[in-house]
């Protein structure tokens, strides 16, 4: 932290570490790369978020699918392609041999890892999802242990959430699907749908042009893979964020969405109610 050649740093340990690191490193004098998510409570990723403002610090989160066909999905919904949002579902199927817990001491603990198939697996494609659908506005949820008892946290979960802008969603995360089917995000609007999924993802587009809502045009997109070129898109955009002295595009900000989300599903599934957003 003392050097003066190094003017950006990068962290990606576990995640329940994040916070104090990245709060360090700002105090130091240092712009920041943090993988996903802040930290694994609300409170001490605010904590680093103020800390990088009040020392003048540019924090950039992991969230490098924004940088891929997700901004194509996200401009094509606010073109209104697709019309008025109704229905949105964000899927993260995924499956996780014992290995991959039993490797490491913090994968699938509340304490470093803040969750499991959520917090660690669906934060991406969540946070994809909260981005292109607007604000929400409350949600119901649950999780649960189903087949990875040596660990702590869940290895499956879903939620019913209502948007700000009226329209309803769906979010299950897991993972004990097999095969590992990956990310799909579905929207539906007044005028079509919009799906994304697999490796290579691919925008697919139905458009009604008539009264009787037929059918009557199709077009598809092919994207490159899910993760390709995505992560050097992230970090240049952080340095271009330096030299021009603005935001970077998933700033701190930005990322609390998702976490507030993640957070907010285990704390319905805990009380056993509705969560509200202000």
């Amino acid at each position: 932290m003392e050097r003066k050649d190094i003017d950006v740093v990068t962290i990606g340990t576990p995640s329940g570490t994040h916070g104090d690191i990245a709060i360090d490193a700002a105090h130091a004098g240092k712009h920041i790369l943090v993988e996903k998510p802040i930290d694994v409570t609300v409170e001490k990723a605010e904590e680093v978020v103020r800390e990088c403002e009040r020392c003048k610090i540019k924090l950039s989160v992991g969230f490098h699918h924004r940088f891929g066909i997700v901004k194509d999905i996200k401009e094509a919904v606010d073109k209104g392609e697709i019309g008025k949002l109704i229905l949105g579902n964000a899927f993260c199927k995924r499956y996780r041999i014992k290995e991959y817990f039993t490797s490491s001491d913090w994968r699938g603990t509340w304490a470093l890892d803040g969750g499991g198939a959520l917090m660690n697996q669906g934060i991406h494609v969540i946070d994809s999802f909260q981005w292109i659908m607007g604000e929400v506005d409350c949600l119901w949820g649950y999780y649960g242990n189903a087949a990875h008892p040596y660990i702590e946290a869940e290895d499956v979960a879903v939620a019913s959430l209502k948007f700000k802008n009226g329209a309803f969603g769906i979010i299950e995360s897991t993972t004990c699907c097999y095969p590992d089917l990956s990310d799909r995000i579905e929207l539906h609007g007044e005028k079509g749908s919009l799906i994304a999924e697999g490796y290579p993802m691919e925008i697919k587009l139905r458009e009604s042009i008539d009264n009787g809502g037929t059918v009557t045009a199709e077009s598809f997109k092919e994207q490159p893979g899910m993760y390709k070129g995505m992560h050097h898109d992230l970090i240049r955009d952080l340095i271009e964020a330096i030299q021009e002295d603005r935001e970077p595009e998933v700033n701190g900000w930005e990322a609390l969405k998702s976490l507030r989300i993640i957070t907010a599903i285990y704390e319905s599934a805990r009380q056993k109610k509705e969560v509200k957003f202000v």
